[in-house]
């Protein structure tokens, strides 16, 4: 990798820049291509959920609602809505439907939406989480974003099939290479900025809150979020969640090698156990 999350890569001299190779050989051997699946596996979903509401919406109506006009207003108003859900829902999954992502050794691949776009790993600079927070305090990982050396962004939709494995796949390339640096980084006292997060030896600052690492009882690292205790156990002085920084597992897995103490609750969300 030639760019880091708190370092930005110095200009070589006119003398040592050389020529790319073409892409091809940059992307290298394909991989793998991932799909959506069929048609008919996206759309059991929000077809059954359609289907509930007609089914909810008739029994409410009842067979007088059927026979007398004005009594039908409640059931056409269930059937409505169980329209304007089905369209919701399924609109997601259809405009998916002809999205091909190729994985190759040293890049990807997106076909099906105009235009063909790639990525190179190397010229990749964040790798940042879209997460879904939904409730009971599970996440979503519903894609990832990468930025570029050169400027340009590129989304690598997690609604795929096996799409854990895409996912994984361009973590391995695009920030794992980070970590050993990251530690090299942090031994010769620099400070990291991962957003607005900074850490070094020393400690860690959240915005404009400061604190040692000697000072955190406890390191707690939930689904999409990281908890940091200072004083209680019970009340989190400060929170991280993993879709407002950039490289959040390379900044989980400083926070876990520096904290005094951490509890680890599925941290990633799934991606890289």
């Amino acid at each position: 990798m030639t760019a880091f999350p708190y370092r930005t890569p110095a200009t070589p001299p006119p003398e040592a820049i050389v020529p790319l190779p073409d892409e091809a050989t940059r992307l290298g051997a394909l991989r793998k291509t991932y799909t959506p699946g069929s048609v008919r596996s996206m759309l059991r979903y929000p077809g059954l959920m359609a289907l509930t509401v007609v089914a909810v919406g008739v029994s409410l109506g009842g067979k007088d609602a059927l026979a007398h006009g004005p009594e039908l207003v409640p059931t056409l108003t269930m059937l409505a809505i169980s329209l304007a859900m089905f369209v919701l829902t399924a609109w997601a999954p259809l405009r998916r439907r002809h999205l091909r992502i190729d994985l190759h050794e040293g890049g990807l691949v997106t076909r099906g939406f105009a235009p063909r776009s790639v990525v190179i790993f190397e010229d990749v600079s964040e790798v940042w989480f879209d997460l879904q927070f939904l409730m009971y305090g599970q996440v979503r990982t519903n894609g990832l974003r990468l930025m570029e050396l050169s400027g340009g962004t590129c989304y690598v939709d997690g609604q795929l099939e096996d799409a854990v494995g895409l996912l994984n796949a361009v973590l391995r390339r695009c920030s794992e290479p980070l970590v050993a640096e990251a530690r090299s980084a942090l031994r010769e006292g620099d400070v990291l900025t991962f957003g607005k997060v900074h850490i070094n030896r020393d400690g860690i600052t959240i915005g404009k809150a400061k604190a040692a690492w000697s000072e955190l009882q406890l390191v707690r690292l939930q689904p999409g979020k990281a908890l940091f205790l200072k004083g209680s156990s019970l009340i989190a002085w400060r929170t991280v969640k993993h879709d407002s920084i950039p490289h959040p597992t390379v900044f989980l897995r400083l926070v876990s090698e520096m904290a005094p103490r951490v509890e680890n609750d599925e941290s990633v969300t799934g991606l890289l156990k």
